[in-house]
């Protein structure tokens, strides 16, 4: 018996050799959008084929391409690495292929779900967020690596541009103990003011104070 829905199986041994890249993908329309299909080695044959007795066939391997993607694979296996000791944006696919700003594997679901709606003969209804029912959702989080630098990062890039007053109030700030980094105060009371409750994921060093001890003050 034959299955009701066929995903095309296209990642070649690919994660079993624990490379940072794919091959390039194909371009393939979806909704009217160029889209970017990893794992896409038959694009002769159409995206979708909706086939008679309730059958499916999606013959780019959107499941691969989508835990490509979703996995970070890039980042982990990638040895390539920006002073900051992070991933460079500079050689990922997303900027090589130019998709940086299209969700790419919500397009991929969006397949899925067509293919899925065809074979049961049911239309999926998407979660509503909200009292609104809002289509999408947004969970915010802060990343913080040092709020007290304002003064020399800030400061060094005011004083190229010729700006001494603003590098005169940073400094300022600073020898009052009112760095411009340290406003994690008021980035609470912001969000909190549109109803959200963030969270925050600090960078933790060992290190001499006044950083630490600061900062622990501050947490």
């Amino acid at each position: 018996m034959q299955p009701q829905l066929e995903i095309a199986d296209q990642a070649d041994g690919f994660f079993q050799r624990q490379q940072p890249f794919p091959p390039a993908p194909t371009w393939r329309e979806w909704q009217g959008k160029r889209i970017a299909f990893f794992f896409d080695t038959k694009p002769e044959h159409p995206l979708l084929e909706l086939l008679p007795g309730g059958r499916a066939i999606i013959h780019a391997d959107i499941i691969s391409a989508a835990f490509y993607l979703l996995s970070g694979w890039q980042e982990y296996f990638s040895e390539e690495r920006d002073q900051h000791g992070r991933f460079p944006y500079a050689i990922s696919v997303q900027q090589q292929y130019g998709f940086v700003a299209v969700p790419v594997v919500n397009y991929y679901f969006d397949v899925l779900r067509t293919a899925v709606e065809y074979i049961t003969g049911q239309k999926l209804q998407l979660r509503g967020w909200g009292a609104n029912q809002a289509p999408f959702a947004t969970f915010i989080t802060h990343d913080i690596d040092n709020c007290l630098s304002a003064w020399k990062s800030e400061g060094k890039a005011a004083l190229h541009k010729g700006q001494l007053a603003l590098f005169g109030r940073l400094l300022w700030r600073r020898l009052r103990g009112q760095d411009d980094w340290n406003n994690l105060e008021e980035v609470q009371a912001e969000t909190e003011r549109w109803g959200q409750n963030p969270r925050s994921f600090f960078l933790v060093i060992q290190s001499e104070p006044p950083t630490a001890s600061t900062m622990q003050t501050t947490i």
